[in-house]
């Protein structure tokens, strides 16, 4: 469903695909076995009780027939997000040990025919604009099949330069949406190019000042058009707080799993958590996402979703030190399953857009937060663990948003990713605010580390 690239004729995992049955394109034609699974050192071993109810080999072949599904409703309406569905496809098969099957040339071909060497942006498909929210996209691709050199580098930082505001907020493209999304999508992306600058201790004397009500007692931060200013970007951030310690999309903005979690991961990426109010009411407010079911919501009032386990996540990174280095499709708006006729049905794509993105994942966006605040222990993780299998399709593979749903392949990696993040063998370790590969983090902070030293 999220894989058919360009035209009619052009298929990106044609020599996977090429092994099914033209008449039969069911996952069950896929010639994949328990062989063809292959972890890392750093996985965790697989358990023989754990994969009794876990559909290891169909949600490998699931994820590797996605490209063949191209007479859906879904499939169509999803055409502008093609990069943020290669990359779930991505994350989700090399969490489960299967990315050595994925074509990794033809995928590569695919995310820099969609870079517009004009702007330094990447767009969601072939033929349409740059955006924020895909660059991010294509360089996580890029980073987790070890392909960043095929990057202009500093095109790319310019261009994401480019989208921040004199208040330190980021539009999302050249039509000016602001949101918080965007702001981690920056900063994410810049500091997986090792692009981001550092905090000074002036601008944490600035931060700090602002925090106490006397912003005026320290000099501002000063916006140079087309330079990020990370002092700037936090302070936004910061301001989207609410009284209940969660984040909107914006100033005033309704708290949201989604927005807490893009929010939570740039104050992480900056180290500037520190700065930030009421963690423990937050902490309170995450844990109570967690329903009798054992899934999570992603604000009150609101069914459960696999997709908002991730949230908890974030919160243990900021304690647990885990990132040292800080220099985490899949950002969400505050939209949800209410609006999804409406908007499935408009012609506003970005709308769209940001739609499917939070119908889902609500399990991974709580999770990950959790967790950069040393707080998952406030929610029970057999009961979402459970939950989470209870939405998989056991006999072609896939996760829904919960159980005797339809599966697609965004609630497939965001399900994967919780069960990673909750520590279930037989799974690569999943970073929680990078959303990519703890392997792959852990080598790029090597990286920075070197160029620091020269």
């Amino acid at each position: 469903m999220m894989f058919k690239l360009g035209s009619p004729n052009m298929s990106l995992y044609s020599p996977l695909i090429s092994r099914m049955s033209t008449e039969n394109t069911t996952a069950e034609r896929l010639d994949i076995t328990m062989d063809d699974v292959k972890l890392s050192t750093s996985a965790k071993p697989m358990d023989p009780e754990f994969e009794k109810d876990f559909a290891r080999v169909n949600h490998l072949k699931y994820i590797l027939q996605l490209n063949d599904r191209t007479d859906t409703f879904e499939y169509h309406v999803t055409e502008h997000l093609r990069m943020s569905g290669v990359y779930w496809g991505l994350m989700a098969i090399d969490l489960i040990g299967g990315l050595h099957l994925m074509p990794r040339e033809k995928i590569i071909d695919f995310v820099m025919k969609c870079y517009d060497p004009t702007t330094g942006g990447f767009a969601g498909n072939l033929h349409h604009d740059p955006h924020l929210l895909y660059t991010l996209s294509a360089i996580q691709i890029l980073v987790l099949l070890d392909a960043v050199d095929r990057l202009d580098k500093e095109k790319v930082i310019s261009y994401i330069g480019s989208l921040q505001r004199p208040n330190g907020s980021f539009t999302g493209d050249k039509f000016g949406e602001i949101d918080t999304r965007f702001s981690y999508c920056a900063v994410n992306a810049l500091s997986l190019l090792d692009a981001l600058p550092a905090l000074t201790e002036a601008d944490r004397a600035y931060l700090a000042a602002w925090r106490r009500g006397e912003p005026s007692s320290v000099p501002a931060p000063t916006y140079n058009p087309g330079q990020i200013n990370v002092a700037l970007t936090v302070r936004y951030v910061l301001s989207c707080q609410n009284f209940d310690g969660g984040f909107g999309a914006v100033s005033g903005g309704e708290s949201h799993a989604g927005q807490i979690f893009c929010c939570l991961g740039t104050l992480a990426i900056t180290e500037a958590l520190s700065f930030a109010d009421n963690l423990g009411t937050l902490t309170w407010w995450l844990a109570a996402r967690q329903l009798p079911c054992g899934g999570l919501n992603g604000r009150p009032e609101k069914l459960e979703d696999v997709c908002y386990r991730y949230v908890f996540s974030i919160l243990s990174c900021y304690h647990e030190d885990i990132f040292p280095c800080r220099s985490f499709s899949s950002s969400l708006s505050p939209l949800d399953i209410d609006d999804c006729l409406y908007s499935l049905f408009s012609a506003y794509k970005h709308f769209i857009t940001s739609l499917f993105l939070l119908l889902t994942p609500r399990s991974w966006w709580v999770l990950s937060s959790l967790a950069a605040v040393d707080s998952v222990r406030y929610i029970s993780a057999p009961d979402l663990i459970k939950f989470i299998k209870s939405a998989q399709d056991l006999v072609y593979g896939g996760i829904s948003e919960r159980p005797d749903h339809m599966t697609d392949a965004y609630h497939t990696y965001f399900g994967l990713a919780g069960l990673s993040l909750l520590g279930c063998p037989g799974f690569e370790r999943i970073d929680p605010v990078y959303a990519l590969p703890e392997r792959m983090i852990s080598k790029l902070t090597a990286k920075w580390k070197a160029n620091n030293k020269k």
